[in-house]
């Protein structure tokens, strides 16, 4: 890096002194510097603040991360309005601070902390500073966090990488969400949790505590929500930085070795990765594998967990019972994710679990601060995501589990001493007799609170893990299999990757299409599980409809039938393609588009299909197009969009690029999806497997060739439908779909502009290259496609995209002394597991002869010939010399030999090279295939990978040594700077080096393991085993299961890891890591320093010990390790102290006997006084064998499973001091458990005794609430399909419907603010006795609603029918109605242009889903601005449904004798003539957008120069070309005039006199949001001068008497 010199002693920039590029200013007291610097590139620039004390330049902030300067010119300064800017040498301000302005003399000053501020003044009040805008380093005093008022957002970003500072693809900051946890993300996917705050530290922290150096908090209160820490002493420096490559790590500034010392690093170890496991599952480093499921759980898909995929996690091993579950305890784990979690900081934990025992979807709780005891309550709902095993750290957990599984209760811990372990096993056995006792054999009824109707929706949600309230009906095995003739062939309509597709017809008549999961499917119950949630909570009518499901002997979906199929069965049929004429396809084109736009923009949750295609087209009877399938979808909340995944899932030939290489997906995935749709049904033809006799490009890139080239793009269309065709619209179709496949997803638009290109005609902006934009051979494009998707899949790097790796020669497995291979041709091993021939990496040119996996993965990388010596063309012949050696030559390099086998074994007759079905490329005798007789072998030659049956070590005969090298980058195979190697020095034992210094060493084998690798355990996937003898040293291992292959690899960052194959998602899973955490680096700790991950900080001296130079120690550099106390004199009185659960020290200068046992060992040790430590060399069995240590021990480590005893040599004083002060540890632990086992004893009776009384009052009330329940049900309810909630849950949360919790009233009655026990906060609408409303509009606004699903439409979570109440359960809208702030005077200050803006949009697409999207067309009738309601993110719901209609089909308008509705809302005749349609609802939406513009009510409306009302008004405006003066006053500093003028004038157009005249809602979304010319308003309904206070009631010519009355209501908000 090259930086700025000092400009002098300034700490400060004023207006009148700037600083340059060349000068700097230095904080007060020298800690830091501020100037101007170049991370790599000399003609990039960038501001910065660095540590000025630090001697190797670190930067801790940059401001121009994205624009640096590229003059050498640059010029920073403070304006007069105390803003800080960036300024080129031509004067452009490149960047900018965001100050308040500024009173008086502004200045700029770098304070000590390393925070530039901009004050009024030297000591004025900040007006901006740079520790709110971190970039990637965190300081003392810095706040990482949010502040909850404002949604302003600190958080770290690395740098994109070490020489670029712009942000890269990392971020470390709070989710505050549930209870506040730390997020280490890669884009929007999670890499790292923390876990919540605990008082002490994260709860996923294994290496946060207290320590000397700094203090931390976590700050949560109502206003904000940070982390923090603080500096002990200021003369210690250290930063937290998020690396490039996504580490968060603490540093520590070591000055006697001008170093930064590397103090902490997370993701700490494998079990750090976010979701390992899966839900209910756990993480165990020290296990192998890693993952285990919670006890009580059983992995969810076997055969997957088996192969080591876990990520579908566990499922319950016993369906809950609610009111008799129990809860399992949990210790030492890192608390699930709380993202979906609820809290109460004053409860207690007897509280917390009364609380959680009594709602049903609590599935566990813990504390939340494990300080002074424990306090508060901290509950989860649904799924526990990330727990891991923390020793010593981990905190309690307490998980619901079935009653049935209350042996779990009765484990026990083993102790170290006789008496404690006497007392606990009487303890436990006591307790399992009182829980046998205590719970009853059978659950206490049905979970409570809902009808029979329900039970059967809730038996699907328990079988399914609880996760999702399905709420769908379940169908009997035997109904299905009758209606589908026995699943017969007759009625089979097709298969798909669930399985087989069967028509059936159900007992009432009804045709359905019955989806089962087949035994062969790689898909299983939890795609059946996701597409049942998303079908079953998605309502749009260009969506399948799911009628319900089977999971009894068979997994089955039940569907509404498609007569017409799928869309490929006809689209790519000869014959029936021609039923698809041009408006038949166009009409399918909009429809997808219409069920997609409602997917990603317009569903509560953003859901992303992820396997759009043509078969997943169903077609009604009327060719109305059904997106279906949804087994493979994701869903987001809020604004989210984008997610990573490891597995790729889809159809190739749909999906996008940056999903197939990346795994990265998101809503403009499912785009690129859609543009290959259309391209397919204008065309006819595949984008797969498509040909042109003129190129070999894929169906997008014939397409774009046309466009590209200029030419008719019509001649892409299918010869079919040449004659009905429309061209405008054929042609803009083929251009919106060029759109939709571009390769950048930033530059493809979104489905609802899709929408809007499609039905108007705006011009279109033109179309990029698509992806996937390349010549191929078609016969070859799989395997194109699946090697791209290998590489997402490993991040390894395999072969280029356009090697012609697939002509094999004859499918071969030998090269004969006659027959060579040469570029392009390949020998494959007998079985087809291996593949040897010509490769390039990825993004290189250069050749290399390699061997790959061939029958899987299909292109991993395993050995490389020439890794240094690469060809630079395709000349490449490899053969068999005439000395019998395997050589590689160039035939355009005049024959240069580029390589050969270096055997120096001759052979006495013909010679073969053979691949092996092992990866093992041999060269052996002709005639003899014993392996004794090879001659040479690859597997004598590792390069990164160590396969299966190799030997890894060394041959002591001939010297022969077989390490690991890394690559040197993840493109360039020649040797790295890594090496794995064993040396035989003393004990044999592993050494990783970099460039010659150690990294890593694996300790010295045990008999088990290697004792630096605790992790390496007997396991399913492989066995393994260390040779020891005279002639040879090494480690192999051989698979267990050859259908799951494993191997390990030396990575280019010098990390050991080990994968294994997962069939089901083609893709390597990372299984474990020899390096597990920062205690692994070699030596950390220095001479007699042991390190202990759990410990902050980790290095502490070994007992007798103490450190070398506790200056240096304090300052976090341990390098110099520890001395003796008490020297050794080798005096009578010395012995050994006994250290648990060790890494071995370094056995370089060790000596062994594999004869000795133990207490030889001891004797033999002691009478040498050289000798510093012993320990067995082999502990399987009872142990045996000796190692001796000379010297100072060095590299332990401590581990709290699978480590080993080490007995270390102490001087007679040190250990007389030890031995006091254990013995009195010893007698105090044994009394503390007397007393407290004793106490137990007693609490448990006392407790046994009370919860009996409670179980007879629990079946008592279980029996009057069922009996409730069935009067409940026999109240004509049973269409409701919602959930019931009973009276006293709502009395309870709404604290008996008190006062301060009523929010308003309305036409059907009060509306309450309710909280339900488990904190969710709801409305509750109840209705009135004295209402004119009653239970058919309560039960119309229940059916109209629980069929209704939109993003835009207020959500109902359920409804209590009891006796003569009736009440209506909603989701809580804390900004309440729309009428409450845009007509109060104060209020109507938070609605800026922008927001209104939003909010006449969202009731527009709202609206939009009534009339046209949802499968029934629903009219509202009384839209106004009191029924639209607010959210916190002032998003708009369209509510109060009680006087809605619906209608089937195309109808879209009706006639009533009972007007209903509110004055000023509804349409003239709707009020006059009692005919309603869906124009009826665009009036009142014309109304409601003229009184959002304007913030006042169109009833009652006034001017002083005429009698009309807003309507009027607005239209005069307009006809006088004056609508600005219309526009609100409060927002006319925010508003953009061509969006205010556009929403004034298409809301005059709705509002217009005649009904046809009024636009549909279709076309008002495509007014609001596209440029296209707007036609003129005609006169408006009830344009007339008039007193409204009369003329509104005798225009309408009302008779009561009649009967044809108008119900009105009240104008309130709830």
């Amino acid at each position: 890096m090259s930086l700025a010199q000092p400009s002098g002693a300034f700490d400060t920039i004023t207006p009148s002194r700037p600083i340059r590029d060349g000068e700097t200013i230095i904080s007060p007291g020298g800690t830091f510097e501020l100037g101007f610097f170049s991370p790599g590139d000399p003609s990039k620039q960038y501001v910065g603040i660095w540590f000025k004390r630090v001697t190797i330049l670190s930067v801790a902030w940059v401001a121009n991360r994205l624009t640096p300067v590229t003059d050498g010119k640059g010029v920073l300064r403070v304006t007069e309005q105390g803003k800080l800017i960036l300024e080129n040498g031509t004067g452009d301000v490149i960047w900018s601070s965001s100050s308040l302005a500024a009173r008086y003399n502004p200045v700029a000053q770098l304070l000590d902390s390393g925070n530039l501020v901009v004050r009024n003044g030297i000591g004025g009040d900040v007006l901006w500073q740079s520790f709110d805008y971190p970039t990637d380093t965190a300081l003392a005093g810095m706040k990482i966090g949010i502040n909850r008022t404002s949604g302003f957002n600190r958080h770290l970003t690395s740098w994109r990488s070490f020489d670029d500072p712009s942000p890269g693809n990392f971020t470390y900051g709070i989710d505050i969400n549930g209870f506040p946890q730390m997020m280490l993300r890669q884009g929007s996917d999670i890499k790292h949790r923390s876990g919540p705050w605990n008082g002490v530290r994260w709860s996923g922290s294994t290496t946060l505590g207290l320590n000397k150096y700094y203090t931390f908090e976590l700050v949560f209160t109502d206003e904000e929500a940070y982390y923090h820490y603080q500096l002990r002493n200021t003369s210690f420096i250290t930063r937290l930085c998020i690396s490039s490559t996504g580490n968060l790590q603490r540093f520590t500034w070591i000055d006697d070795s001008r170093r930064w010392q590397l103090y902490l690093n997370v993701p700490v170890d494998i079990c750090d990765t976010y979701g390992l496991c899966g839900p209910h599952s756990i993480c165990t480093i020290m296990e192998s594998p890693v993952c285990a499921c919670l006890k009580g759980f059983i992995p969810k898909v076997p055969h997957e967990w088996n192969a080591t995929d876990w990520s579908q996690g566990c499922i319950r091993r016993t369906a809950l019972g609610c009111g008799t579950d129990i809860f399992i305890k949990y210790e030492e784990v890192k608390l699930p994710n709380t993202h979906y979690s609820w809290f109460n900081r004053t409860m207690n934990l007897k509280d917390c679990h009364d609380s959680c025992k009594k709602n049903c979807s609590c599935m566990a709780y813990s504390n939340i601060d494990i300080r002074d005891g424990g306090s508060g309550c901290l509950q989860w709902h649904g799924n526990l995501v990330d727990i891991r095993n923390i020793p010593k750290k981990g905190q309690e957990l307490y998980v619901r589990m079935s009653a049935a599984e209350s042996g779990l209760l009765a484990s026990s811990h083993k102790k170290r001493t006789l008496a404690i372990e006497l007392m606990t096993g009487l303890a436990a056995i006591v307790l399992g007799i009182c829980m046998f006792l205590y719970f009853p054999k059978k659950m206490i009824g049905k979970r409570t609170g809902r009808t029979a109707a329900t039970a059967q929706r809730f038996r699907l949600e328990q079988s399914t893990d609880g996760e999702e309230d399905l709420e769908l009906p379940l169908f009997d095995t035997s109904r299905v299999s009758a209606a589908t003739g026995n699943f017969s062939l007759e009625n089979k309509l097709g298969e798909g990757g669930f399985g087989p597709v069967y028509k059936g017809v159900l007992n009432d008549g009804q045709e359905v299409a019955v989806k089962k999961l087949s035994s062969s499917s790689k898909q299983g119950l939890d795609e059946l599980k996701n597409e049942v949630i998303y079908i079953a909570k998605l309502q749009h009518r260009n969506l399948v409809k799911l009628l319900g499901c089977c999971i009894q002997e068979d997994y089955l979906l039940i569907y509404e039938f498609m007569p017409n199929g799928s869309l490929d069965s006809l689209l790519f049929d000869p014959t029936r393609r021609n039923l698809l004429q041009w408006k038949k396809r166009f009409d399918i084109i909009t429809g997808i588009a219409r069920g997609l736009t409602y997917l990603h923009h317009d569903s509560r949750l953003r859901i992303i299909h992820r396997d759009l295609k043509a078969s997943n087209i169903l077609l009604d009877k009327d060719m109305n197009p059904k997106i279906s399938d949804f087994g493979l979808a994701r869903s987001f909340m809020g604004n989210e969009t984008a997610a990573n995944t490891n597995r790729v899932v889809g159809t190739y030939g749909y999906m996008s690029p940056e999903y197939t290489i990346d795994g990265a997906f998101s809503i403009k995935s499912d785009v690129f999806s859609y543009g290959v749709l259309v391209l397919e049904i204008v065309s006819g033809q595949r984008n797969r497997g498509f040909f042109h006799p003129d190129h070999q490009h894929n169906l997008i890139g014939h397409a774009w060739k046309l466009f590209a080239q200029d030419r008719n793009p019509l001649e892409l269309l299918d010869p079919s439908i040449k004659e009905t065709y429309d061209a405008q619209e054929g042609i803009r179709c083929i251009h919106v779909g060029l759109l939709c496949v571009q390769q950048c997803p930033e530059d493809r638009p979104s489905m609802s502009k899709v929408v809007t290109m499609l039905e108007s005609e705006m011009q279109l902006p033109s179309p990029k290259e698509p992806g996937f934009f390349n010549e191929r051979k078609p016969e070859n494009s799989l395997k194109e496609t699946q090697r791209i998707f290998l590489m997402a899949s490993t991040n390894l790097f395999f072969f280029s995209l356009f090697c012609a790796l697939s002509v094999a020669l004859s499918a071969t497995d030998t090269i004969q002394e006659d027959v060579s291979i040469r570029d392009g041709e390949t020998i494959v091993s007998s079985q087809g597991k291996f593949e040897v021939g010509f490769f390039a990496p990825a993004n290189s040119n250069r050749r290399y002869v390699g061997i790959w996996y061939k029958n899987i993965s299909n292109g991993t990388v395993v050995w490389i010939a020439n890794r240094d010596v690469p060809l630079n063309d395709t000349s490449g012949v490899l053969q068999i010399d005439g000395q019998g050696k395997l050589s590689l030559f160039s035939r355009e390099g005049q024959n240069q030999t580029l390589w050969t086998s270096n055997s120096s074994i001759t052979a006495a007759s013909l010679v073969v090279a053979q691949i092996l079905d092992s990866g093992n490329l041999v060269l052996r005798p002709k005639d003899n295939t014993d392996p004794g007789s090879y001659l040479w072998q690859s597997f004598d030659y590792p390069g990164d990978t160590f396969l299966p049956g190799m030997k890894y070590g060394i041959n002591l005969v001939t010297g022969l040594n077989r390490p690991l090298t890394s690559w040197r980058t993840p493109d360039d195979p020649s040797l790295g700077h890594y090496k794995n190697e064993l040396d035989p020095n003393g004990v044999p034992q592993f050494f990783l080096t970099k460039d010659s210094v150690i990294q890593f060493r694996s300790g010295p084998w045990n008999g088990l393991r290697f004792s630096g690798m605790p992790n390496l355990k007997p396991n399913p996937i492989y066995t393994f085993q260390f040779v020891f003898s005279n002639e040879e040293v090494y480690y192999t291992y051989n698979l267990t299961d050859s259908s799951v292959p494993t191997r390990m690899v030396l990575n280019t960052n010098g990390i050991l890891q080990r994968f294994t194959w997962i069939e089901h998602t083609e893709g390597w899973n990372l299984y474990l890591t020899a390096q597990m955490d920062n205690c692994d680096r070699y030596a950390l700790c220095g001479p007699h320093g042991s390190c202990d991950i759990n410990n902050s900080p980790a290095c502490g001296c070994l007992k007798g010990f103490e450190p070398k130079y506790p200056q240096y120690w304090q300052m976090s550099d341990w390098s110099d390790g520890c001395v003796r106390k008490r020297p050794l004199t080798c005096q009578e009185g010395e012995g050994f102290l006994k250290y648990f659960g060790m890494k071995l020290p370094d056995t370089r200068q060790s000596w062994y006997n594999k004869t000795m046992n133990l207490e030889e060992c001891h004797r033999v040790c002691l009478k040498n006084c050289n000798c510093t430590a012993f320990a067995n060399l082999d502990i399987s069995g009872e142990g045996s064998g000796c190692i001796h240590w000379f010297g100072d021990l060095i590299d332990l480590r401590d581990y709290t499973e699978n480590g080993q005893d080490i007995y270390v040599r102490l001087a007679a004083a040190e250990l007389d001091a030890l031995s006091s002060s254990r013995g009195r540890k010893k007698a105090r632990t044994i009394i503390i458990t007397v007393v407290t086992t004793t106490f137990l004893l007693g609490a448990i009776m006392l407790i046994l005794k009370n919860r009996r009384k409670r179980i007879a009052g629990e079946q008592i009330t279980t029996r009057t609430w069922r009996q409730e329940q069935i009067r409940a049900e026999e109240n004509d309810n049973k269409d409701l399909e919602l959930p019931l909630f009973d009276f006293t849950t709502i009395t309870t949360a709404t604290e008996n419907f008190s006062l301060e919790n009523k929010l308003g009233q309305g036409g059907f009655g009060p509306v309450y603010k309710g909280t339900l026990k488990d904190g969710q906060v709801i409305a509750v609408k109840r209705l009135s006795k004295s209402s004119r409303q009653g239970l058919d509009e309560f039960k119309n606004e229940v059916l109209c609603m629980s069929k209704l699903q939109h993003r835009n439409l207020v959500k109902l979570m359920g409804c209590c029918i009891q006796e003569e109440e009736r009440m209506l359960i909603y989701e809580y809208m804390p900004n309440k109605s729309l009428d409450s702030l845009i007509f109060d005077p104060t209020r109507k200050l938070i609605l800026d242009w922008p927001r209104r803006a939003h909010i006449i949009n969202g009731i527009a697409r709202g609206l939009l889903y009534l009339h046209q999207d949802s499968r029934l067309r629903i009219i509202h009738r009384d839209l106004k601005a009191s029924n639209i309601l607010l959210d916190k993110e002032m998003n708009p719901k369209i509510s109060d449904f009680g006087m809605a209609r619906s209608f089937g089909g195309e109808e879209s308008e009706g006639n009533t004798n009972r007007v209903v509705g509110t004055y000023g809302y509804m349409s003239p005749e709707y009020a006059i003539s009692g005919l309603f349609s869906v124009k009826s609802d665009v009036f009142s939406y014309g109304v409601l957008v003229l009184e959002i513009v304007s913030g006042k009510r169109n009833r009652k409306f006034s001017h002083p120069d005429h009698k009309l009302n807003l309507l009027g008004h607005a239209w005069r405006l307009l006809k006088d070309n004056k609508s600005d003066e219309l526009i609100e006053a409060s927002v006319r500093d925010s508003f953009n005039i061509p969006e205010v003028l556009r929403s004034i004038h298409v809301a005059l157009l709705c509002v217009q006199q005649s009904p046809d005249d009024r636009p549909n809602m279709a076309n008002v979304v495509l007014m609001l949001s596209s440029e296209i010319p707007l036609p003129l308003p005609k006169e408006p309904g009830f344009f007339s001068g008039r007193d409204l206070s009369d003329m509104e009631l005798s225009s309408m010519k009302l008779d009561t008497s009649a009967g044809n009355a108008i119900t009105v209501t009240l104008i309130e908000g709830r």
